[in-house]
């Protein structure tokens, strides 16, 4: 998510292939990466991306969302599942060095 927030003139497809590559592929089956990649050709184009993710978010919020706005909230949560991962991660150390859970 912070690449899509930060990389404005990338193309998403791309961002999320490289996304996928460097963080779930090593962990999936040959065939699951198969399935992976041609999900990656079917992601909208930034511009859809982004009127469908305002129109969602205007709806669900019950306030006009802009292209901007949409841009920091996808930020904040690339921030904030940085900051979960990072805590899920501590615990798992913690429990896998004391044996005990958190």
């Amino acid at each position: 998510m912070y690449k899509i927030a930060n990389e404005k003139n990338e193309k998403l497809s791309k961002l999320a292939k490289e996304v996928y590559r460097d963080v779930l592929k090593p962990n999936h089956p040959f065939w699951l990466q198969k399935v992976a990649n041609a999900a990656m050709i079917a992601v909208n184009s930034r511009p859809k991306f982004l009127k469908s993710y305002c129109d969602e978010q205007s709806r669900a919020q019950g306030k006009v969302i802009t292209d901007e706005d949409a841009y920091v909230e996808i930020l904040e949560m690339s921030q904030q599942a940085q900051i979960f991962s990072k805590k899920l991660f501590d615990k798992w150390m913690y429990k896998f060095y004391t044996g005990c859970a958190v």
